[in-house]
């Protein structure tokens, strides 16, 4: 392993003991950060949440007036409720020739790679700089990107390209599906359950709303993108939360619906929210004001990360290193993350509100030595790149997304958070993991 790559693990090693999954605050690990560049010379500003539990880091080394490399990555992780670990999730283990943790792959083995070049950055002399900037809240909803995106704004500072290390099997990730966290309160009128006839069941109403989700969400499918470069090739529509009532002979009064839509195409989510809308206008309300006068139905939108389409004839994704892709096509996913919350109006937008659940997967976070070796060794190219060439070449990562700006006065950073085809892998691993000699049953992985 080269000394560069050892750091790397020496800093995922702490950076996993922080206990950040995303309802727990992330303090902690962005102060080790900040103590580390200090220590390195590069001096970070900590950009903290409206409500102070949490921040967001920025820091960049070089000349800051030129436009140059954004290397973006989230601190939070998934939780580890109801997970069958063999041992400490917040202790990284190595078991042949992979780093086990919780957020080892997504994505603090991302961060620790930028973290562990920045001594060798800050000792070469850039002529474009490298900008580190590290989020909270993204598995929520992407809500701490906004924050970044202002102080950008503010301190006129715009980064020519930007690389977002989200796991994707060593393939380009050039694109990706529109997430749009939704939420629908139901509001009828208690009673005991022996008389319904004078209460408005919430629930029974919730599940209307349900079922003509579900039937637009089986149209969609029925009807597939002509061009499909997403997979599944077309929109999706998903319920993923419901909360309703307090006792079992109590009609509920309210009904809490959390969904989704995965848009394939511009216009899509507007129009599901438009045609959701009309139908509890038609069929919901009046059905249940003919009781309760005061009824209610309110949707809100929790979240919304937009639709990234491929664009293969990007400067950056053109100039893609051909080496590290080694042959691979780019690809899409379907899932989404903050990358494109650094549009130019910060589309997932500053919220109030916060999101859904974050995900909860199952098993381990996984990350080769490997992988963390041909990261750093990218990372290092483009060190020499930027230390030579005034001209910025927009260079990818083979786990990673990048957009560059068209407008020069724009800034864009798009990305995807990935896993793509990470499934039918898991299942492979899990096989393998089966073995008598495997400690690791299940894995959420990035290869």
């Amino acid at each position: 392993m080269t000394p560069l790559a050892q750091s790397a693990v020496a800093i995922l090693d702490r950076l996993v003991a922080f206990d950040t999954v995303s309802r727990n605050s992330n303090l902690a690990l962005i102060a080790w950060v900040r103590d580390y560049l200090l220590q390195h010379g590069v001096a970070p500003v900590v950009i903290p949440s409206p409500d102070g539990t949490k921040a967001n880091l920025f820091a960049t080394s070089g000349p800051a007036e030129n436009p140059g490399l954004l290397l973006s990555g989230h601190t939070d992780v998934v939780p580890v409720d109801g997970q069958s670990w063999r041992g400490d999730p917040f202790k990284l283990v190595e078991a042949d020739g992979r780093l086990y943790a919780r957020g080892a792959a997504d994505m603090k083995g991302y961060v620790a790679c930028m973290l562990a070049l920045a001594p060798r950055l800050m000792r070469a002399n850039l002529r474009l700089p490298v900008h580190f900037a590290l989020s909270y809240d993204e598995e929520l909803g992407c809500f701490g990107a906004p924050g970044i995106i202002s102080h950008l704004q503010e301190t006129g500072l715009k980064p020519a390209a930007a690389f977002i290390g989200e796991p994707s099997r060593m393939q380009v990730i050039n694109g990706h599906k529109g997430s749009c966290g939704m939420l629908t309160l139901v509001t009828g009128l208690t009673c005991h359950s022996s008389r319904p006839d004078l209460g408005v069941n919430a629930v029974f109403h919730g599940m209307d709303i349900i079922a003509q989700l579900r039937r637009r969400a089986e149209s969609l499918a029925a009807e597939p993108d002509s061009v499909g470069v997403f997979d599944p090739p077309y929109t999706t529509i998903s319920v993923g939360l419901v909360r309703a009532g307090s006792m079992r002979n109590a009609i509920p009064a309210d009904c809490r619906i959390e969904w989704d839509i995965r848009a394939t195409r511009p216009g899509l989510v507007e129009a599901i929210q438009s045609e959701a809308q009309s139908y509890i206008e038609r069929e919901v309300l009046p059905a249940m004001r003919a009781r309760a006068p005061a009824a209610a139905v309110v949707t809100e939108t929790i979240y919304d990360v937009p639709l990234l389409l491929p664009e293969t004839d990007g400067v950056a994704e053109q100039r893609v290193d051909r080496g590290a892709r080694r042959g691979n096509s780019f690809v899409e996913g379907a899932r989404s993350i903050e990358g494109t919350s650094f549009g130019d109006s910060g589309p997932c937008g500053p919220r109030s509100s916060r999101g859904p659940g974050a995900e909860c997967r199952r098993g381990l976070g996984v990350t080769g030595l490997r992988q963390i070796e041909h990261a750093e060794a990218q990372l290092g190219r483009d060190e020499i790149r930027l230390e030579r060439d005034r001209r910025l070449i927009a260079r990818h990562r083979p786990h990673l997304l990048a957009r560059t700006v068209k407008d020069v006065g724009e800034i864009v950073v798009r990305a995807r958070e990935v896993g793509v085809e990470a499934e039918s892998h898991n299942e492979r691993l899990n096989r393998q993991f089966q073995k008598p000699r495997g400690r690791h049953r299940d894995a959420e992985v990035m290869v």
